[in-house]
């Protein structure tokens, strides 16, 4: 009833089909926006996906529908309209997309300092940048003089690419632990103000640690029926291209509980709290920079293996709660991993 799991470490570039509107404003100034939500997505990978993984190469496929029409400010309360003394701009958000993610990932046969070497990269192709939504809340919120439109992206192309240069994981009969650094380049389209962004603009450098518990035994020996999953990941940005703007740093905590029914089927709850712990920094900051966003997500997972060892397929319901500056967002999420069986050191 062990899951044969992989490891992986996935910074991913939220993308979406967007449009908003009776939200159309000026540009903010020089492009900059207060909200910035980072590049780490909570809650997109399966609960055990960064465990100990055995040795070789695998494709992963991840599939993520989102739907999300509530905005929260700063005090986590939702807004519906704009008030001004001359005016009055009713804020209508409607996001609803999908997007695609594929993942090749690699697992040594060999060990370093007693751990499995883990290595990933991810080239997701993608629509619609999530940040122009937020832009043009931005847009909206500046604008003194504002006027009925709508604001439609709907672009594509290849966004910030993820590298996952270096990572280990260990693995003892009770125990999983998983370190890793990660990097987003920034390789997608952007420009600031721009319409056709498909990336954010700047680089991120991330550091993660996952850790599993398998508490269970079974006649006496120990079982990884059931896996606790506790982690971190933390963010350190750089400077958005073309924008004196560098997005605070972030945090996000996550948690999980996975339960084998039978040795092919899963079930699970996960949860997290994603949220800026540094202020902006730069001139181009026009707002106030001590004001930090979070958002919170429990998810609910059920997972099967079409093909024992193979082919494993997971459904996920994700919703979002304790915004502040954030888009609610319900996602629904089809996972895919595949072991191709190269490179296993057999």
């Amino acid at each position: 009833m062990k899951k044969f799991t992989i490891s992986l470490i996935l910074l991913f570039s939220m993308f979406s089909f967007t449009k908003i509107s009776k939200a159309q404003g000026i540009d903010t100034l020089n492009g900059a926006s207060p909200f910035t939500s980072g590049h780490y997505v909570p809650g997109i990978w399966d609960i055990r996906d960064y465990a100990t993984p055995p040795p070789g190469l695998y494709v992963l496929d991840y599939n993520l529908f989102i739907s999300g029409k509530k905005f929260f400010n700063s005090e986590g309360n939702q807004v519906t309209e704009i008030v001004r003394q001359n005016s009055k701009t009713t804020l209508d958000i409607d996001i609803n997309g999908y997007v695609n993610i594929p993942t090749f990932f690699y697992a040594s046969s060999f060990k370093l300092l007693g751990g499995t070497y883990i290595a990933a990269i991810t080239p997701p192709y993608s629509t619609v940048n999530l940040d122009l939504a937020y832009d043009a809340v931005a847009k909206v919120l500046r604008d003194t003089i504002t006027k009925d439109g709508t604001i439609n992206g709907n672009v594509s192309g290849f966004s910030d690419m993820t590298f996952l240069p270096f990572g280990l994981s260990w693995a003892s009969e009770n125990m999983n632990l998983t370190m890793a650094y990660s990097i987003v380049a920034p390789t997608g389209r952007y420009t600031p103000s721009g319409s056709d962004n498909v990336g954010l603009g700047y680089w991120t450098n991330m550091f993660q640690a996952f850790g599993y518990v398998y508490p269970m035994k079974i006649k006496g020996k120990s079982s990884q029926a059931m896996a606790i999953m506790a982690s971190l990941t933390y963010e350190m940005n750089s400077k958005i291209k073309d924008v004196n703007v560098s997005p605070g740093n972030r945090l996000t905590v996550e948690y999980g509980i996975s339960q084998y029914l039978s040795p092919r089927f899963e079930i699970g709850i996960m949860g997290g709290y994603n949220f800026q712990i540094t202020d902006d920094t730069g001139t181009d900051v026009w707002w106030d920079s001590s004001v930090h966003d979070q958002l919170g997500y429990v998810s609910f997972q059920i997972g099967a293996w079409p093909v024992t060892n193979k082919l494993y397929t997971a459904i996920k319901y994700n919703v979002d709660y304790g915004m502040k500056q954030r888009i609610k967002q319900h996602n629904f999420l089809l996972n895919i991993i595949y072991a191709t069986g190269w490179l296993t050191g057999k």
